[in-house]
């Protein structure tokens, strides 16, 4: 489960990335090959078929226009069954610039 919360980081970063995203990339596909070893090595049972279908998913999509939505799913699909599962996952929000608190001007 370990290798299957890496991938879908990197996914997820894939997904919200607005620059370059062959950083990802690479990474993405090597811990996927990666997670295939980890899933034929598991034992059958939802993690097994959630883990397969998320790794199914983003190669089918990671060199497509338009992979945003179906990766984001994916992502969020096996987020659902590790926490069913008492592992805890917390998406944190990516963004390129980070948020500022406008300051308030007061005239006396």
């Amino acid at each position: 489960q370990q290798k299957a919360m890496q991938c879908r980081l990197l996914a997820r970063k894939l997904a919200l990335d607005k620059a370059d995203s062959q950083i990802y990339q690479g990474e993405l596909m090597s811990g996927l090959g990666e997670l295939l070893q980890e899933i034929r090595r598991a034992a059958p049972g939802p993690m097994k078929q959630a883990a397969t279908q998320f790794r199914d998913t983003i190669l089918l999509w990671i060199n497509k226009p338009g992979r945003r939505l179906p990766i984001l799913s994916a992502c969020d699909t096996l987020r659902d069954v590790l926490r069913a599962h008492g592992v805890e996952v917390n998406d944190s929000m990516l963004s390129a610039t980070p948020w500022k608190k406008k300051s308030k001007k007061y005239r006396h």
